[in-house]
């Protein structure tokens, strides 16, 4: 089984990638880190943010085309933690909590016509 890590270079994605190997991975299976920065570099924690043993680091940016250097299967697990992949998710959620506070307003200012008439 591969445990696929989008971002996993990150403060977050360390600490599953410890996670991981010390409670589910058993032998063979491998953990892939897939991120456009990795460990040491300028942009990660350092001390924190460190290259871990056993864990393929793969340098790539998830707004391209990705080409993957070994075969997925059915059973890999895939944690999404990349960061221009939530931030586009966060500007989605912002526009959809904008609108149910809009609409959240409307109903209210027409209750209050309601109860005065």
């Amino acid at each position: 089984m591969n445990y696929i890590i989008f971002g996993g270079s990150g403060f977050i994605g360390t600490h599953l990638i410890k996670l991981l190997k010390q409670e589910c991975v058993k032998a063979g299976d491998k953990i892939y880190d897939l991120d456009i920065v990795m460990p040491g570099e300028e942009g990660v924690v350092p001390g924190v943010v460190e290259k871990i043993e056993g864990v393929e680091y793969v340098r790539l940016d998830v707004r391209k085309e990705i080409e993957l250097n070994f075969q997925p299967t059915s059973n890999d697990i895939i944690f999404n933690l990349a960061l221009q992949c939530i931030e586009h998710l966060g500007i989605q959620i912002m526009r959809i909590l904008k609108r149910i506070y809009l609409v959240q307003r409307m109903l209210l200012h027409l209750q209050k016509k309601i109860q005065h008439k």
